[in-house]
């Protein structure tokens, strides 16, 4: 989201707040993590940030999972739940 002219910095947080609330930013957020947990899963174990995975599976599984669900599908992976 661009930033619009003149916006303070409560506006700007107002407004990134917003979008993450929306339906958009929800697939967004969904996304990321599932491409973070994805990529860190990857790490050898010695290096693999386990509770990070974990946590970030937490917020997909209970509040982003739309665009969790998208990315598996775009990627030959199927839906999980």
């Amino acid at each position: 989201m661009p930033k619009h002219k003149r916006e303070t910095e409560k506006e700007i947080k107002q407004r990134a707040c917003e979008f993450a609330s929306s339906v958009r930013g929800q697939f967004i957020i969904g996304k990321a993590l599932a491409v973070a947990i994805e990529t860190l899963s990857k790490l050898p174990a010695n290096k693999k940030p386990s509770s990070d995975i974990d946590d970030m599976k937490y917020l997909t599984e209970n509040l982003f999972q739309m665009g969790a669900v998208c990315h598996a599908l775009e990627n030959g992976k199927g839906a999980k739940s």
